[in-house]
């Protein structure tokens, strides 16, 4: 790494106040991690006055971190520390969080949601099948499955969604769709990450 990219790298990861960004720290991290509403995360490990913006990386299009917690490092979704420091839980039952947008890397406080398991299939299934439209609003047929597909397929039947519901959407036969459960086709792909509080 040249002393250009150092110095560039270092300057990135000063804190920017931004207007209305507020911060609260993270439970169990003894102070050392902080969250903002707007999906920002510093940490106080080395700066410990102003804090250092942690990036993380991305994993299914969510953004993710390490963190150190009672020297384990555990692994958290940026929009799950973002609900789960500013927004209260409607019910106990309320256990998955969304993107109201449906853009991932939006976890600002305004764009997330608490929701429960029927609301968070209701949603995907409304998803999945606006996603299987073509430009004039016509279910697409006698489609192959691509791999993207599959994963939205297996989130899905991972989901308890009926076989049948998921054949007749995708354009396959169920025989296809138990195939793919039992993982005689299609077993590297895996189904996509949906957060379970």
């Amino acid at each position: 790494m040249t002393m250009i990219s150092e110095i560039k790298n270092k300057n990135e990861r000063k804190l920017k106040k931004i207007e209305n960004e507020e911060w609260k720290p993270i439970p169990r991290t003894n102070g050392k991690y902080h969250i903002s509403s707007i999906g920002r995360l510093k940490s106080f490990i080395i700066d410990k006055k102003n804090g250092q913006i942690v990036q993380g990386s991305l994993t299914s299009g969510y953004r993710r971190v390490s963190l150190k917690i009672n020297k384990q490092t555990e692994r958290f979704f940026i929009h799950q520390l973002v609900a789960e420091a500013f927004i209260p839980k409607p019910s106990a039952e309320h256990t998955h969080i969304i993107h109201i947008d449906s853009n991932k890397k939006n976890n600002q406080v305004s764009n997330l949601a608490w929701v429960t398991k029927e609301e968070l299939n209701k949603r995907m299934y409304q998803h999945f099948v606006k996603y299987r439209k073509n430009y004039k609003g016509v279910i697409i047929s006698n489609s192959n499955l691509k791999e993207e597909d599959v994963k939205l397929l297996k989130t899905m039947i991972n989901k308890g969604i009926p076989q049948y519901k998921i054949a007749k959407m995708f354009c396959v036969s169920a025989t296809q769709i138990k195939r793919i459960t039992r993982g005689e086709n299609w077993s590297h792909v895996e189904p996509k990450i949906v957060i379970k509080k």
